[in-house]
């Protein structure tokens, strides 16, 4: 018996021991031929409880579960590929540009509030709170959302639909705001609850449309965060210097309502969607892999790796500034890191489906250590500012190798991949929330006029923090090497 069919054989076992499941569990039985390659073509009533990485695209045999017995069959979309799997990537890339663009694109705002009134007489630290806030929680709360929408899986869609209302709402307020405490309670809190429940599909489904081939398409998707983050600073700067915040925020709410509105309508399941039974008991969460272990590891790469980006994705217009360069120089390397960073991101998700991810973390983490220190330490013009920021962008790939991690731990353990990938974005989300905070405290603004040693501008510290963590990084994904050296790596697509 092979390993994908005793995880399965294990899955339906734990589905039998509840009652509400065993006629499920059967259906699942009578609809599946183990010595069969060709089950894209699966019982109808039998939908979602096994996760989908337990066989590989050409055994689909992860369905869900209902109530009832078996139905007709239905032809379902080819997985890696298809008009299915396209729509997906480009509504993906959609959300990626403008949620995590803008977020991104959030020093430029920052840069602009605390130089214009009624925001100028707040601190760096709290202004950045607006930003990290939202990034936190779009990092943090998928976790709880994809167990919910487990649990609603008819409501996913509708819940999306009312997310972006409450978005484009908060947003549209804001401009109104004038303290940044209300900022952070209509951009950072409300949008980025908002925000992460718009995001949460994007999880799921792409556990759905791509299997062998999940690394290269989450690097495509991530690479709409770079992309986003390029342009959008422009964008941005541009709207704010000649309408101000208040239009400048009103038409920003506009454009995102132009965009993701057809967005949501193009992001669609492959499976079909069922709705449970009333009453229907939540299914218990499996975090069997954290008892794996690469597990500790694994979270630790993802939350030092997150403590060493943001405070220069943050503070990167501010060191700009300090080095006596324009407020167009200073959105251009923005842009150059986030660009870098897109090309980072496509190149990291399509190694890691071809080498171990442990590799990939090693590299990250050390190579973005040494241009801290060598390239940042030392830069003190915009041509050595521009280069450091692509250098540093290129390796910032590390999300689009969560994927496949997600997807080798699950292999092994009787847990969601999905699950998986969720839980490391909390830690990463915990680490947007720390790294710009302690970036703020170690800045120290009496110095911006220091140009003469390492460490320019009052942000040694900032740049010993940013070093560490990274090296922190990549000490811990060679942990990963050493605690399962024999760790598969992902099969060439074909």
């Amino acid at each position: 018996m092979t390993q994908p069919q005793q995880l399965l054989d294990a899955k339906l076992a734990a589905a039998a021991r509840s009652s509400a499941a065993v006629t499920a569990a059967a259906a699942i039985s009578a609809g599946l031929d183990s010595s069969s390659s060709n089950v894209n073509t699966v019982p109808a009533a039998v939908y979602e409880l096994v996760d989908m990485d337990a066989h590989s695209s050409s055994s689909d045999a992860l369905v869900s579960m209902t109530a009832g017995g078996a139905g007709s069959a239905s032809e379902l979309p080819p997985v890696d590929r298809g008009r299915g799997a396209i729509t997906f990537l480009i509504a993906a890339f959609i959300f990626e540009f403008i949620l995590w663009g803008y977020a991104g694109s959030f020093g430029v705002v920052q840069l602009y509030l605390s130089t214009h009134p009624p925001f100028d007489e707040s601190s760096l630290a709290s202004i950045g709170a607006v930003g990290t806030t939202s990034n936190g929680l779009y990092f943090m709360l998928p976790f709880f959302l994809v167990l919910l929408s487990r649990r609603y899986p008819h409501l996913v869609r509708t819940a999306v639909w009312l997310a972006l209302a409450v978005n484009l709402t908060s947003l549209a307020a804001s401009s109104f705001a004038q303290s940044v405490a209300q900022l952070v309670v209509l951009q950072g809190i409300i949008g980025g609850i908002s925000g992460a429940v718009l995001y949460v599909p994007i999880i799921i489904y792409l556990q759905e449309w791509f299997s062998e081939r999940r690394g290269t398409a989450s690097g495509i998707i991530f690479a709409g965060t770079g992309l986003g983050g390029c342009a959008l600073p422009f964008l941005m700067s541009f709207l704010l210097e000649h309408y101000g915040f208040a239009w400048a925020t009103r038409i920003w709410a506009i454009m995102c309502a132009a965009t993701m509105g057809p967005a949501i309508y193009m992001l669609r399941p492959r499976l079909p969607v069922v709705k449970p039974a009333p009453f229907t008991p939540f299914a218990p969460v499996d975090l069997s892999f954290l008892t794996n272990r690469v597990a500790v590891p694994l979270m630790l790469t993802a939350f030092l790796a997150g403590l060493s980006w943001f405070p220069v994705s943050v503070m990167i217009p501010t060191f700009t500034a300090a080095a006596g360069s324009s407020a167009f120089s200073a959105n251009t390397v923005l842009s150059l890191l986030n660009i870098a960073s897109t090309l980072g991101g496509v190149l990291f998700g399509y190694l890691s489906d071809r080498v171990g991810y442990s590799w990939l973390f090693i590299v990250i983490g050390f190579g973005e250590g040494l241009f801290a220190v060598a390239s940042w330490g030392t830069a003190s013009t915009l041509t050595s500012i521009m280069g450091f920021v692509v250098l540093f962008g290129l390796l910032s790939g590390h999300t689009s190798v969560w994927n496949s991690a997600a997807r080798d731990l699950a292999s092994t353990t009787s847990s969601d991949a999905a699950v998986i990938f969720s839980s490391m974005g909390v830690v990463r989300g915990a680490a947007c929330l720390i790294g710009p905070l302690v970036a703020a405290a170690l800045y120290d603004p009496s110095l911006a006029k220091d140009g003469s040693s390492w460490g320019r501008f009052g942000f040694k510290g900032i740049m010993v923090w940013v070093a560490a963590t990274s090296f922190a990084s990549g000490i811990a994904g060679w942990g990963l090497g050493v605690l399962q050296p024999s760790a598969k790596k992902a099969q060439k697509p074909r």
